[in-house]
């Protein structure tokens, strides 16, 4: 609740809180029932279920959607599907930016 409080706090003080809405609870349990399409999403979490997490989302992507998935060196063997996904369905741009200790996948979706 700390973490979803801020970011409302983040969002209202960037002068987004009429378009941004925090959701808390299970992702791969709450993303289903949410109704909304996407523009952009960070993946920060189970790292072996990130292609779950992925997957859950693609039907409410918009064309152009941004997906950041963080910690993709440092958790690589556990991300491995989700960059296979990314890298090779032809379905996004993808680009992983490495920051020396650790990585970020970006990908755009097509």
């Amino acid at each position: 609740e700390f973490l979803a409080e801020l970011v409302r706090r983040n969002a209202e003080a960037a002068g987004l809180g009429k378009r941004v809405s925090v959701a808390v609870g299970d992702a791969l349990r709450v993303l289903p029932l949410l109704r909304s399409r996407f523009d952009f999403a960070l993946i920060d979490a189970a790292k072996e279920e990130y292609l779950e997490y992925l997957r859950s989302l693609e039907p409410k992507l918009v064309r152009g959607a941004v997906v950041v998935a963080d910690n993709t060196g440092m958790f690589r063997r556990e991300v491995k599907p989700y960059l296979d996904h990314v890298r090779g369905s032809g379905r996004y741009q993808t680009r992983e930016y490495d920051f020396g200790e650790d990585c970020m996948e970006v990908s755009i979706l097509s």
